[in-house]
């Protein structure tokens, strides 16, 4: 049985890790991802983590944010991040799962709009995401910013 929920205590090792092998940057190590998804945990504003689980394995994650790296950028809020599905399970819908999910749950939050930023060139289109522009994030990197309304 599928379940999405609200980030449990119990996946924080496997997300911490799978976040540090997937983005793999400096500062960005195991201890440091550990205690973002901790402080997570401990409160009810955004920052947020939602993980599926298929019979108590831990399929996939994404966050919704505030920031994510375009602090220079406020008018782009909330964000979806980090949207992971781990390897064995792709190219099997649960994106698409996903993405609906925190297509609800933004705008059960009130939000009209949601947005990302992805390198990922027709992936998020796919679900009726629109590029909006290129901009610079505080990492100095171009990120291409999507946008959907809900």
């Amino acid at each position: 049985m599928l379940e999405i929920s609200n980030l449990q205590l119990e996946f924080i090792d496997e997300i911490a890790s799978l976040e540090c092998e997937w983005w793999n940057k400096p500062n960005y190590d195991y201890e440091f991802v550990k205690k973002r998804l901790q402080k997570m945990l401990e409160s009810t504003n955004l920052p947020q983590m939602y993980t599926l689980i298929k019979d108590n394995q831990l399929i996939g994650f994404y966050e919704i944010e505030l920031n994510d790296c375009l602090s220079n950028y406020p008018e782009y809020k909330p964000l979806l991040s980090n949207l992971y599905i781990k390897s064995a399970y792709r190219n099997q819908g649960y994106g698409s799962i996903l993405i609906k999910d925190v297509l609800k749950r933004v705008q059960s939050l009130g939000y009209k709009r949601l947005y990302l930023h992805s390198k990922h060139h027709g992936l998020y289109e796919k679900f009726g995401f629109q590029y909006q522009k290129d901009v610079i994030g505080d990492d100095g990197k171009t990120k291409r910013i999507y946008s959907i309304d809900l």
